[in-house]
């Protein structure tokens, strides 16, 4: 099997880099490729580079540049349009290279046009596999996995060919390596705690979650390692970070796994004396505030259950109201549109009610002591200082309320149906 020059042995004369943009490097020095050439131009020198081991037939190369224009005979020449294309290719590499690169980089070969692999070259994507396929393919230490867990992880600059992100090919190989990559992040993460590396898996959880938000283990392995570290605020505000983002961007609600390790954080003793005084200031201010109390769902929850015991003491009531937002929602607009609601929320309850996001589209309110025409009340506010925003939009809400009380009959409920604004 071929693989890749290692550069440490000072032989290689080319460096293809792909991951968080493409670039190449002739003897340690960058090499400009002219940016005002056609885009299909630099495609197809992407594509070659990165399919240097592989024989690209003349259908793939038409595929690949051309798509459904060469089924439907838009192209006149197909053939002649490649060949051409190549030509221009080979040009921009010469102008980019130094002057004693004599040999063309795309060369014709088995009646396909491929990358020139007599010239030395290292190939971070290679670089990658490579080291991925030793981490999984051997029986190695600690000490050596985490040497190969850490040069792959230190290859990974971004997503493969971000400038073509659209493009089917680059999509797939995208997905492949940023998997590769995570993989590894996690088995490295995993031994960095394990060892009490903390600081380590700060740095390292820090750079990836830059590339993918929305693996739960990274996020949790940064959240424990900040907490072990004493950050105990930063980890707390991560995990508020990573709840928002969540409920924002996927609709959904972070595991039973994260939550939980939440509550654990809350719980552990920073250390630290601090005056009496100083936390009664802390609390009156936070007291202070008008409006409903926005939270976390975690939170939320815990207080329900203090308010649910002190109105079965007190053979009191709560209401339980989810408010759900319909109509024309977009990723561009539904930011705006929840950022909207949850101030109108806060404004139309009391300092003792409380309220969530949800969901992507909806808000979850818990009013203690109200009966179903107080919580009816409480919804009409809302909907009508909502109203001329939810008219802008074209958008309505719907507000579904559940009145819990402490006698064994069963629970009343109230779908009160709003209608969409014209």
């Amino acid at each position: 099997m071929q693989t890749t020059v290692d550069i440490t042995q000072g032989v290689c004369e080319l460096e293809l880099n792909f991951l968080g943009g493409f670039s190449i490097k002739a003897n340690g020095e960058p090499c400009e490729l002219n940016a005002k050439r056609s885009k299909q131009v630099i495609m197809l020198i992407q594509y070659i580079a990165a399919n240097r081991f592989i024989s690209t037939s003349f259908e793939q190369f038409s595929d690949m540049l051309w798509g459904e224009k060469c089924e439907g005979n838009e192209v006149d020449d197909p053939h002649g349009a490649l060949k051409n294309l190549v030509w221009r290719c080979r040009k921009v590499l010469k102008e980019a290279l130094p002057a004693h690169f004599l040999d063309d980089l795309i060369i014709f070969t088995g009646n396909t046009y491929t990358f020139n692999n007599s010239i030395s070259c290292v190939v971070d994507v290679e670089e990658l596999e490579n080291n991925y396929k030793i981490l999984y393919s051997s029986k190695l230490d600690v000490k050596n996995r985490i040497y190969y867990l850490e040069r792959a992880t230190n290859l990974y600059g971004g997503d493969f060919l971000p400038g073509f992100s659209e493009v089917e090919w680059v999509v797939v190989r995208s997905s492949y390596y940023k998997r590769i990559y995570i993989e590894c992040v996690n088995e490295l993460l995993l031994i960095y705690i394990n060892n009490e590396l903390y600081d380590k898996a700060i740095a390292l959880s820090e750079k990836a979650i830059k590339f993918e938000q929305y693996d739960e283990n990274i996020h949790i392995a940064y959240i424990k390692s900040l907490a072990e570290t004493n950050r105990i605020d930063k980890s707390i505000s991560h995990y508020e970070y990573v709840v928002k983002i969540f409920y924002r961007d996927l609709g959904i609600t972070v595991s039973k796994k994260l939550s939980n390790f939440y509550n654990e954080i809350q719980n552990v003793d920073k250390g630290v004396e601090i005056n009496i005084n100083q936390i009664i200031t802390e609390i009156d201010e936070a007291a202070q505030k008008k409006g409903g109390f926005y939270c976390s769902y975690e939170v939320l929850k815990n207080i329900y259950r203090v308010q649910y015991r002190t109105a079965k003491r007190s053979n009191q009531s709560i209401a339980i109201v989810i408010i759900t937002i319909h109509g024309k929602l977009t990723i561009q607009n539904i930011t705006t549109i929840m950022e909207k609601l949850k101030i109108t929320v806060s404004d139309c309850l009391r300092t003792s009610d409380c309220f969530t996001r949800y969901s992507i589209n909806q808000i979850l309110m818990i009013i203690p002591n109200v009966d179903t025409e107080n919580a009816n009340k409480v919804n009409d506010r809302i909907n009508k200082l909502y109203a001329s925003f939810s008219k802008r939009y074209r958008i309505s809400l719907t507000f579904t309320t559940v009145i819990k009380t402490q006698e064994p009959a069963p629970l009343e409920r109230h779908d009160d149906l709003r209608p969409v604004h014209k």
